[in-house]
């Protein structure tokens, strides 16, 4: 059974066992999906920063957290 036939057996969101693509680590021309989850997060800072629910250095706090962990994490 080819790529395709086995793709279209699946339902679009199932996925599972399937080999992703690597992810972009470089600049590129952002695609629509993420031109619009882009500025979804810039609304939702704007909201959570406004009603003081989440800080700056908050949020940076997290986002080191996760950029260590990232570095921890074994690549194949």
């Amino acid at each position: 059974m080819t790529q395709t036939e086995m793709l279209l057996k699946r339902l679009p969101n199932d996925i599972g066992g399937l080999d992703g693509e690597l992810i972009q680590r470089t600049e590129h021309e952002l695609e629509p999906w993420e031109k619009r989850c882009d500025a979804r997060a810039d609304v939702l800072d704007n909201i959570l920063f406004a009603k003081r629910i989440l800080t700056p250095s908050e949020l940076a706090a997290e986002m080191d957290e996760v950029a260590a962990r990232w570095d921890q994490e074994p690549r194949p």
